[in-house]
């Protein structure tokens, strides 16, 4: 399995957080339709994968299906506060485990 740093997981969760305030305070709103929330979710995805990305050197082809798959994954609760930060961690070192596996 592709290893994460420390500092790889303290980015992670702090991307997730993030995610999760917004959801938090777009619920709260009077008006959360006039919020897209899918697409929040997906540039939070698409955020983690092309950091981490470059911090290991990793060239990735398909950014955006990569994405899409994290977003609508472990990133895609119904609600912001049971998004598992674990799962995400592990699911992004699956990606990226298996897009190296592939280019080797």
């Amino acid at each position: 399995m592709y290893l994460l740093t420390p500092e790889d997981k303290n980015f992670i969760s702090h991307v997730v957080r993030n995610y999760q305030t917004f959801h938090l305070w777009v619920s709260g709103t009077d008006h959360p339709q006039d919020f897209d929330l899918n697409k929040a979710r997906l540039t939070s995805a698409e955020y983690m994968l092309s950091t981490m990305a470059r911090a290991h050197g990793i060239q990735l082809e398909a950014p955006k299906q990569l994405a899409r798959i994290l977003a609508n994954g472990s990133l895609a609760a119904e609600s912001a506060q049971s998004i598992n930060i674990l799962a995400v961690v592990k699911e992004l070192a699956d990606l990226l485990d298996g897009y190296a596996a592939q280019l080797s």
